[in-house]
């Protein structure tokens, strides 16, 4: 059977001198559940919604108030969108939204913005109207912007830049600078750009070249990953920490720059999203996703500094993990959802690699990844046939406390 996804198609325009975005986006929606006559978007709040029209027979309100709906999503405000008649599972709804308005800089932690050197524009603060549900999509942009100005991971098609997204997605990240110093990289089957703007990066951007090299080759037992571009931006701004998507990954020049096996991990953690990036990051499901990426950043960290400074860096986490809440159902803008996650998490999966073997445990990831197994549930069912079902209810239980 065919599968149908949900598809944003926009041209958008963005003034960077003046830092402001035109749109117009069609957004071709096909209902997963079996009745619904409401449709719920968010959208930056600077963004002025001029009009949003269907061939179904709808009305619409923004709303001016930002909504915390979302830890992640951040300034944004409602759109809800009633439809005349209900659609039922499997109909499709094309809604077309025309906006503009100013994107400058985040409150909170600055990663979207335009100004007249650097372009960030993704869901944190969306440029584009976010489902509520933050279902995958396609996308496919064409984006005209100042002239001198290059846009990562895009093809230059007369006076636009087309970005063009096969593999679905909740974000579509868009990046450009007219200042890009770039260095390209071959590891195994797969083309490596790296993008700095700033001139005290460039030695940091040798650096990761030469990492990424390593970390990838030790990753690739998990298994292959889509395409074979994968770009590393290094973004000229300390808040708001890394972000990885399918063929992108967005690094700051933190704090760990001091210690070369912190930003090592840190660097390592990001490239692991590649593979561990399935499940939603909206919930306490998001485990699969950054336990999976931090412990993989941890294994790779020994198989390339030795197993005293990955011991090392266990008893730290066992140290910080006590008395953290339960992974299983914790609200992902809870308080400890971050230790949880980043350090009970992987707590959980050393001592698992520990009961199985390291033989089985890579045979896992293996399968974990290649089934695109995207829930616990599945995670467990998988777990239980590879291994038996008293290693699966033991990992259950401490999920549970």
């Amino acid at each position: 059977m065919f599968e149908q996804f949900n598809k944003y198609t926009a041209n958008l325009n963005i003034d960077a001198k003046n830092q402001f975005i035109t749109a117009e986006l069609t957004f071709s929606y096909y209902c997963n559940i079996n009745s619904t006559n409401e449709l719920r978007f968010y959208i930056y709040k600077d963004l002025i919604v001029e009009n949003i029209s269907s061939k179904n027979q709808i009305t619409y309100v923004v709303e001016e108030e930002v909504s915390d709906w979302c830890p992640f999503v951040l300034e944004s405000k409602l759109i809800k969108i009633s439809l005349d008649k209900p659609v039922k599972l499997g109909d499709r709804v094309d809604l077309s939204f025309e906006y503009k308005g100013h994107v400058n800089l985040v409150t909170k932690y600055g990663i979207n913005r335009i100004s007249d050197r650097w372009i960030e524009l993704g869901i944190y603060t969306p440029w584009f109207p976010v489902i509520e549900t933050l279902e995958n999509a396609l996308f496919n942009l064409s984006i005209k912007i100042d002239d001198g100005y290059e846009v990562v991971n895009s093809n230059k098609v007369g006076d636009s830049f087309i970005l063009n997204q096969l593999s679905p997605e909740m974000d579509s990240t868009i990046i450009a600078s007219n200042e890009f110093y770039q260095i390209e990289n071959k590891i195994h089957d797969i083309d490596m750009n790296v993008y700095v703007i700033e001139e005290a990066h460039k030695t940091l951007a040798e650096d990761i070249s030469r990492y990424s090299n390593l970390i990838l080759s030790k990753y690739a037992s998990f298994g292959r990953i889509d395409g074979s571009n994968i770009s590393i931006v290094i973004a000229p701004r300390e808040d708001g920490g890394g972000y990885c998507r399918s063929n992108l990954i967005v690094l700051t020049p933190n704090d760990n720059l001091d210690d070369d096996i912190r930003y090592f991990k840190y660097i390592a953690h990001e490239l692991a999203h590649l593979w561990w990036c399935k499940a939603t990051f909206n919930s306490w499901e998001d485990w699969l996703n950054e336990s999976f990426a931090e412990y993989s950043a941890l294994l790779v960290l020994r198989d390339i500094f030795g197993e005293d400074e990955f011991n090392q860096r266990i008893e730290k986490y066992k140290a910080k993990a006590e008395g953290l809440p339960p992974i299983m159902g914790i609200d992902r803008g809870e308080e400890k959802a971050y230790e949880v996650l980043y350090i009970k998490g992987p707590l959980l999966l050393y001592e698992l690699e520990r009961t199985t073997g390291r033989e089985k445990f890579i045979e896992l990831l293996n399968i974990i990844h290649l089934g695109n197994i995207d829930t616990t549930e599945k995670f467990l069912a998988k777990l239980g046939n590879l291994t038996n079902g008293n290693i699966r209810d033991n990992f259950k239980k401490q999920l549970s406390l």
